[in-house]
């Protein structure tokens, strides 16, 4: 070693351990383990902490100062607290025996911790400011440790020489600033004063002076070659510490690298123990893949950092490995993590690779409270707002969400901002929610950016702007808010503004959907059921609602409902139609509640009850659903379990519109078209149908094809009458397809054609179409492009009858 001395590594368990541990290693390959203390490595079983590291403090002769960015954070709370801090202590003795104390500044680069000022500490131990600091950055490790190991041996060289010990601690900084410079010391014999002729009484003779000089001479000509020897190997020696040095330094350069790859890829922003400079990655699911090899090395070059452990649990539950996920949040719980706490208490809370446990997730996330972490605090809201494994209180859940709001959380703002939009524990206020969303938005969290777009989607104490809606939504969605990314899948349909893009609203489907959202497996369900963007397919759309009905979405168990009440891809089943309706009114879901108002309007199932219908669809009307109010206009339209009312039918066709319902916008055209309760207005039935066959309904495209066919507020046009009538058929109008009919048995806008005539109006009665089964029995009465048959004519005038076509009777009453 060259130089001999022992020296302590003060530390703080909580500051920098890792920087610690690696300086340790770096210095005991360069000094000897012996030599080098810290507490982790000397101390045994049943030996007492205080006492050992008081022993080991009296033998050191230099002690490091290991000063991380949370160094100070800790020395003020041990000193407002009362606690003993052993680090002061240490320090403290080390300044009062003249030990050289050499302040240790450790972090990123960027980022790396400063020197507290003198002001800032304790009286006892406020000299170690006039200690020369040495800093050692992540990324520069090796050549940073290199540097300190030349500084250190400067200083124990000189202690251990000839120095005046009061010397040292300039030393210190004469070692740190000329740091890695090699300094060799050689054994050179003196040469005599040759030009001193001065006499003495003690003087030698001329002759004696002579021999004396030519006796050195030979010494030092004797001495040359063994000094070459010397010189030759100082030069072997320097090359090969010189190789090490890079190798060491190429190592540990690597290991900063994995270390800061480790940070960067996987830290939670909420995590206490994530290093200043850090932005750190709030969804696990977006974290990199990278990131697991990464945190791994990191952990095994410093099995001491908690975080480390906690980052690679991050990692493993981003891609699904929850029982790798699990060990690495014990393993990190152990070395005091406390965000690691709260990792744990989610696998518990979601039964992600154990089971589900909502006391042990409760217990977890108790403890991670108690020790202020953030995300814990709102894990623990989440569990008291949703009342899982928990009596729902949403005072508890708005105390805690305050509290990790105040510690600069902006989930928690963001789900503050969702008790005042709702109202649960608070008065509702969606002034107070926009103000908690725009402040965890302003931090980068996808939730207040979230129930911004919803805010500005529905227009809750805000202008109502689907533009600003779906920048919201896209700004949340590039974050990973599946909710974001299934709500924007819902603007392409085109009911709110968005230019309607079924292809869009699917990939945003499939993107949520793939992140688990329930919502966005339901919307794919509608998309198949309606052969929207995709080829219609009841197999594909009773999957996806039955997917997301596991997961407890409420609209889904509705379709399921409704796929049995239309009998599409399952054998009609009224009663089946019932119980998925009950499951979804039973949680809350605006479309099984319609759905049990369509059973009661109809009598399908049960007794008809139009005031049974008419609570069901008040019901959904409230949660705002657009059909419903649609259905509830209609009553009051027909006057069907209510007096008729063509205003209160305009009220709800209004309110309806104004939500994206075509129905209602259907409604309104036909008060307009036929004056019921307003002037009629053709323009202005032409403008309603028009947004209603924007949004693919096709009895609006059939009485479009009507206005054309009969120059009703526009001028008669037989093209434009079949292009709308084609355009209903096409999505199974029976109005169209009657409507067809009859223009190719007449030759209207296209060249007659009986069996053109005949096959779009049989296929019109195969779907139950009541005119297409009236205009048969016509053809076949008259013999109009098909033998006159009175038996067939009867026939199909029946028919039409029980289809509800009351024109049909006085033709079957005077058939001949």
């Amino acid at each position: 070693m060259g130089v001999h001395g022992k020296i302590f590594i003060s530390y703080r368990r909580e500051d920098a351990p890792g920087d610690a541990r690696g300086i340790c290693d770096r210095l005991s390959r360069s000094f000897g383990a012996s030599n080098v203390f810290m507490d982790v490595d000397r101390l045994v079983a049943g030996q007492r902490f205080e006492r050992e590291l008081d022993k080991a403090l009296a033998k050191c002769d230099v002690l490091i100062a290991v000063i991380g960015s949370r160094w100070m954070e800790l020395l003020d709370d041990y000193v407002q607290r009362g606690k003993r801090d052993y680090v002061r202590d240490e320090i403290a003795a080390a300044l009062q025996r003249d030990i050289v104390v050499v302040p240790v500044t450790t972090g990123r680069e960027a980022n790396i911790a400063a020197l507290p000022l003198a002001a800032n500490l304790p009286e006892n131990i406020r000299d170690l400011v006039l200690y020369q600091k040495h800093s050692i950055a992540h990324e520069t490790f090796g050549r940073d440790t290199d540097d300190l190991v030349a500084a250190l041996r400067t200083v124990l060289g000189h202690k251990h020489g000839p120095m005046p010990w009061r010397t040292i601690a300039a030393a210190v900084v004469a070692g740190l600033l000329l740091a890695g410079a090699a300094l060799v010391y050689w054994d050179i014999v003196p040469l005599p004063r040759m030009s001193d002729t001065s006499e003495s009484p003690a003087s030698k003779s001329d002759a004696v002076q002579m021999a004396a000089a030519e006796e050195t001479e030979a010494k030092v000509a004797d001495q040359a070659p063994r000094r070459a020897i010397v010189d030759e190997a100082a030069k072997r020696k320097a090359a090969e510490d010189e190789a090490a040095r890079k190798a060491a330094e190429e190592t540990e350069g690597q290991a900063a690298k994995q270390v800061a790859d480790c940070d960067r890829l996987a830290a939670s922003p909420h995590d206490s123990d994530r290093p200043s400079g850090v932005v750190g990655v709030l969804n696990n699911n977006d974290i990199d893949a990278a990131a697991g090899p990464a945190c791994d090395d990191a952990m095994r070059r410093y099995p001491d950092v908690g975080r480390f452990a906690y980052q690679a649990g991050r990692a493993a539950y981003g891609h699904k490995d929850y029982g790798r996920a699990e060990g690495f949040f014990r393993t990190a719980m152990a070395k005091g993590s406390a965000a690691a706490t709260a990792g744990l208490g989610v696998l518990y809370l979601q039964g992600l690779g154990v089971s589900r446990d909502y006391g042990q997730a409760r217990d977890l996330f108790e403890k991670g409270v108690a020790r202020g972490d953030s995300q814990a605090m709102v894990n623990l809201g989440l569990m008291y707002g949703r009342g899982s494994g928990v009596t729902q209180d949403y005072g508890e859940a708005r105390r805690l969400y305050e509290r990790a709001a105040a510690l600069g959380n902006a989930s928690a703002m963001g789900n503050l901002g969702g008790l005042y939009q709702d109202g649960h524990g608070v008065a509702q206020d969606y002034a107070a929610a926009r103000t908690w969303y725009e402040k965890g938005a302003a931090l980068g969290g996808s939730g207040g950016m979230f129930g911004l777009g919803y805010l500005y989607a529905n227009g809750f104490g805000v202008t109502k702007d689907s533009a600003q809606s779906r920048s919201w939504y896209e700004k949340a969605a590039a974050l990973g808010n599946a909710a974001a990314m299934s709500n924007l899948g819902t603007l392409y349909l085109g009911q709110t503004g968005v230019s309607q893009d079924y292809a869009t609203a699917r990939g945003w489907y499939e993107k949520a959907a793939a992140l688990g959202n329930a919502g966005a497996m339901y919307g794919l369900g509608y998309l198949y059921a309606n052969g929207y963007g995709v080829t219609r397919d009841y197999a594909q759309a009773r999957g996806w609602y039955e997917r997301a009905a596991a997961l407890g979405d409420a609209n889904a168990l509705g379709g399921l409902g409704g796929l049995y009440y239309d009998g599409r891809g399952v054998a009609q089943d009224y009663a089946a139609a019932r119980t998925w309706y009950e499951k979804g009114a039973a949680q809350g879901g605006a479309r099984a509640m319609r759905g049990l108002g369509n059973l009661y309007a109809n009598g399908y199932g049960v007794t008809k009850d139009y005031a049974q219908a008419r609570s069901w669809y008040e019901k959904a009307a409230a949660l705002g659903d657009a059909i419903a109010m649609g259905r509830l206009g209609e009553l009051y339209h027909d006057g069907d379990g209510v007096a008729q009312d063509y205003a209160a039918a305009r009220s709800w066709y209004e309110k309806g519109a104004a939500s994206g319902g075509s129905g209602a916008m259907l409604g309104l055209g036909i008060l307009y078209a036929n004056g019921l309760g307003v002037t009629r207005d053709y323009a202005q039935a032409r403008s309603w149908y028009e947004k209603a066959a924007a949004l693919g309904d096709p009895h609006a495209m059939a009485l479009l094809g009507n206005l054309y066919y009969g120059g009703l507020g526009v001028r008669q046009d037989y093209a434009a009458a079949r292009d709308w009538y084609e355009k209903a058929a096409a999505l199974g109008n029976t109005n169209g397809m009657a409507a067809l009919g009859v223009m190719y048995e007449n030759g209207l806008g296209v060249g007659k054609d009986d069996g053109q005539a005949r096959k779009w109006l049989e296929q019109a009665a195969a779907l139950g179409g009541p005119y297409a089964m009236f205009y048969l029995g016509v053809l076949y009465e008259d013999g109009r492009g098909v033998p006159r048959d009175r038996d067939q004519a009867r026939q199909w005038y029946q028919k039409a009858i029980d289809a509800g076509y009351e024109p049909a009777k006085e033709k079957l009453r005077n058939i001949r």
